[in-house]
């Protein structure tokens, strides 16, 4: 299945409109592993909620076999049971085995029916005697002796060409005219080994295709898989080669040691280029490198002269399958041989694009950079390994220069690029944009405007899309331009639409995703980045394939998704990874199933990553700076939000000081936002017990990452505005504004309910609760962390449950919401006069009155649709009056009268 296949089928279980679709499919499980295509499709169908259920198919029990045996022969399953060990036992369970072993017996008459018992009988001894073997082929092969010689020639041709085949091309290699090929396989078809389909003919079964192919002798088979090479090549026209390319090259190459002439051979070799080239488009690498090396081996040392460029594409393309298929070091000695085989810089481009993918594969990402640097210096461009700030500004003015003023959506009518030689070191810098990614985002931000610059000068070209999706990707981090980086990137979008460049896709919407998570709907990137994770999977291009499952992962974790699906996608990723052998990747994705394992209690205490199958000391040991600093980064933000959450606040800032120094690498990595949020909840949590310097600093830097919040969310308010008012309600509190304080911590909480991040809400909660405790304000506090425990529940976060039982042991014994937060969850024709008299005798101060009166007031105000209100609260022997109105950025302001009111006032107000 394709991606656009999965992507339907993924979208017919899961669209809220198709109510009643039954979807039945078969596979075999020896071919689809964890991390295929298939196995992630499904495991999204499950996450909408959709049924999804397996039924695997075992061989057939010795019960099984009784009742078919019973039926078969219309016995009884007592009178059937022996026979049916000796058929289980023969058979294995089976089920075509045993049918052909039953008919096998019945034509020998070992199975009979007695006209005069009216019954169907059998001799266990004789059968045994008989001595059948335990092969299915070779019980097929004793059936298929009993067809006529021509019937025989015509099943071993069939068989040659595969499973099925059509009556035409039958006929060429059998060779007979269509007619007579179909009266030779009539007889097989009657008895029951082969099946008419149209214009086709098929085996029934694998086995019997086996055993007619056994029936040419094996020295003689790859003179007839030549002979019938040469008769359909020598039949067909380009257009018909084309078509059959699979079927012609596997023919010749099964006859190839045969051939003899240097140009069949080099004609032969061409042919396996191209279809191994079709393989690998379809993701086929071990097919496509089967190709490659059956090409390379009709060829030999002194055709680098005559055949150069048939031999280096082979050579190339065989080098890059390698690669696809995790042979790393035979990938590493085929591109030694390319690069000083190369007779032209195009060439040389070509295996240095290979070589900086094996780099990045292995971690050496340094070693990526030099390559790509020196290989653009023979094109001419020279760019610095670590460029400064001012470069790239100035490379940057240059983009708007050349722009010209004109609107970012007019570059989609540039003319295509022709100079091959610009092509050449426009791939080269698009290959470099990955390790510069994880080595010098400055790099990173340099060859972007650089690549812009050379497709506005040069035309348009797959290369030059990708460019653009980066500097979309960097506007936002460097610039502060986060729309335009958005437009950018969907300009390349619509570019590789438009030009179909599909070898640049992947990256393209890779890209994509990293500029669109700051602007748009979370769950709209996480979409697409689903879909290019399959389609860069689909391309081979494991690199990207890999970013795409780890930002999958991350993005699932940042829109709060429960754990227990996030854990079952990073393992199908973290398969994959392995597969690929990434190890950059395998350990990014680690460190994510750390922090799952963590927050769902699983790790051997809550304050640890350890287990007994990971050792945090140990892995963070072999953190040096040979390795990749985004990896060391990304791992250290991940322990400072695990150890804000377990409330190990100097270890989360430890954690922070760490990250801190490589967050030069992350610059484009959603991971900041988990950075900025949880090192500002870290700082405030320590604020108190700090000394005097150490709390100005810390308000300066909660200020800081404050304001860098507010940026955000001001670009899109879903993703980070609840998480820009909790650091503003920390930052209020520690400076003693505390109606600031409360009013901001109801802020945050609504915003994160309303926008589905559960686990930032029970964050908000849960340091709301702290505010509360510390100023006596016992039944506030409960009600927050009441809470803060049932959204922890339903993100999956058992371990932090645990946690919060530990330290407020009655919480464990709660099993429903405090009266104020069923009544800020109730509708308001649910709210009676008893529920609200309830809630107000519980309020003890001033601060929960104001909490209570602004969620009452709240539900109110939104249900009527109106923009002010008035609340009344017997709160004692008296009434108290408030006003509240609500504020144009969705917030309540409050305000309580201090005094009681008399009677008439309170008619007055009304």
């Amino acid at each position: 299945l394709d991606s656009g296949t999965l992507d339907l089928l993924e979208h017919l279980v899961t669209h809220p409109d198709v109510r009643h679709l039954l979807l039945v499919g078969a596979y075999r499980d020896n071919e689809v592993g964890p991390s295929h295509p298939l196995i992630r499709t499904l495991e999204t169908i499950r996450e909408t909620g959709a049924r999804v259920h397996e039924i695997v198919l075992a061989p057939l029990g010795l019960g099984d076999v009784s009742r078919l045996i019973a039926d078969t022969l219309h016995c009884t399953p007592e009178r059937a049971r022996t026979f049916a060990e000796l058929v289980e036992e023969k058979t294995g369970g089976n089920p075509f085995f045993a049918i052909q072993f039953l008919i096998a017996l019945a034509d020998e008459g070992l199975l009979a029916f007695d006209p005069v018992a009216a019954l169907w009988t059998w001799d266990n001894n004789r059968i045994h005697a008989k001595n059948y073997t335990e092969n299915v082929v070779d019980l097929m092969v004793q059936k298929l002796k009993r067809l006529s010689i021509t019937a025989q020639d015509a099943l071993k041709h069939l068989a040659c060409l595969g499973n099925m085949a059509e009556v035409g091309m039958l006929s060429i290699v059998f060779p007979q005219p269509e007619e007579a090929v179909r009266a030779a396989l009539w007889e097989a078809v009657r008895a029951g080994l082969i099946v008419h389909q149209g214009n086709s003919y098929k085996f029934l079964h694998d086995r019997i295709q086996q055993a007619a192919y056994s029936l040419f002798p094996e020295a003689h088979r790859a003179a007839v898989h030549l002979r019938i090479g040469r008769k359909l090549l020598a039949s067909m026209t380009a257009n018909e080669l084309t078509e059959q390319l699979f079927e012609v090259a596997n023919q010749l190459n099964r006859g190839g040691r045969l051939i003899v002439d240097r140009e069949e051979k080099a004609q032969v070799a061409t042919i396996n280029l191209r279809t191994g080239r079709k393989a690998k488009a379809s993701a086929a690498y071990a097919s496509a490198l089967e190709y490659f090396a059956a090409g390379m081996a009709l060829l030999e040392e002194r055709d680098w002269g005559s055949q150069h460029e048939l031999k280096f594409s082979l050579s190339l393309e065989r080098a890059e399958c390698e690669l696809l298929c995790g042979s790393l070091e035979k990938a590493a000695q085929q591109i030694v041989d390319l690069l000083q085989r190369a007779d032209s810089n195009l060439e040389f481009a070509d295996a240095s694009c290979l070589k900086i993918n094996l780099h990045v594969l292995t971690g050496e990402h340094p070693q990526a950079i030099d390559s790509a640097l020196a290989c653009l210096r023979l094109f001419g461009i020279d760019l610095p390994a670590h460029p400064t700030l001012e470069q790239v500004r100035a490379e940057y003015e240059t983009v708007l220069q050349t722009l010209g003023g004109q609107p970012i959506e007019s570059l989609i009518d540039l003319p295509l690029m022709t100079d091959l030689k610009i092509s050449a070191a426009m791939q080269v810098l698009s290959v470099l944009a990955g390790p510069a990614t994880f080595t010098d985002f400055q790099l990173f931000c340099l060859l972007a405007c650089r690549m812009v610059n050379l497709s506005i000068k040069h035309g348009m070209g797959g290369a030059s899309a990708y460019a653009y999706a980066c500097l979309g990707s960097v506007l936002g981090a460097n610039f502060h331009r986060y729309r335009e980086g958005y437009r950018l990137a969907r300009l390349a979008c619509d570019l590789v639409e438009k030009h179909a460049f599909t070898a640049y896709d992947t990256k393209v919407y890779h890209a994509m995703g990293l500029a669109a998570f700051w602007t748009e709907p979370i769950t709209t990137v996480i979409a697409l980045r689903r879909a290019t994770t399959r389609t860069a999977t689909e391309r081979g291009d494991l690199t990207f394939a890999c970013y795409g499952m780890h930002q999958s992962i991350t993005h699932l974790l940042m829109r709060n998704d429960p754990l227990d699906a996030v854990w079952r996608e990073s393992e199908m990723a973290l398969d994959f990874a392995r597969t690929a052998k990434f190890r950059d990747v395998v350990d990014l994705i680690v460190s994510q199933q750390r922090f799952i394992a963590s927050m769902q209690g699983r790790d051997a205490t809550f304050s640890t990553f350890s287990d007994e199958r990971f050792d945090e000391a140990a892995f963070e040991a072999q953190l040096t700076a040979a390795r990749t600093p985004t990896v060391i980064c990304l791992y250290w933000i991940r322990k400072l939000k695990a150890r804000y959450l377990s409330g190990d606040y100097a270890e989360a800032q430890a954690a922070a000081d760490k990250a801190k120094a490589l967050l030069w690498s992350s610059t484009v990595q959603l991971q900041l936002l988990d950075y900025f949020y949880y090192t500002a909840l870290t700082v405030a949590a320590l604020y108190e017990e700090a000394s005097a310097d150490e709390q100005s600093g810390w308000r300066e830097l909660l200020t800081a990452h404050r304001e860098q919040l507010r940026e955000w969310a001001e670009n899109y308010p879903p993703t980070f505005s609840d998480k820009h008012a909790l650091a503003s309600a920390e930052l209020a509190r520690i400076e003693g504004r505390d109606a600031d304080a409360m009013r901001l911590y109801e802020q945050a909480i609504q915003s994160a309910r309303e926008n589905g991040f559960v686990q930032n809400e029970g964050v908000a909660h849960e340091v709301a609760a702290r505010f509360y405790a510390a100023r006596g304000v016992e039944s506030t506090a409960h009600a927050n962390l009441r809470d803060a425990r049932q959204c922890y529940l339903r993100w999956g976060g058992l371990g932090k449950v645990r946690q919060l039982e530990r330290l407020h042991p009655w919480l464990a014994g709660e099993s429903a919401p405090s009266v104020v937060s069923t009544t800020i969850d109730a509708p308001i024709e649910q709210l009676d006069v008893g529920t609200v008299v309830k809630a107000s005798q519980a309020v003890s101060s001033e601060i929960e009155l104001a909490k209570l009166i602004e969620t009452l007031m709240r539900i109110s105000i939104e249900h009527a649709g109106a923009e002010r209100g008035l609340l009344i609260l017997f709160t004692g022997s008296e009434p108290r009056i408030a006003a509240v109105a609500m504020t144009g950025d969705g917030n309540i302001e409050v305000t309580l009268r201090d005094s009681a009111v008399t009677p008439t006032e309170l008619v007055e107000s009304v």
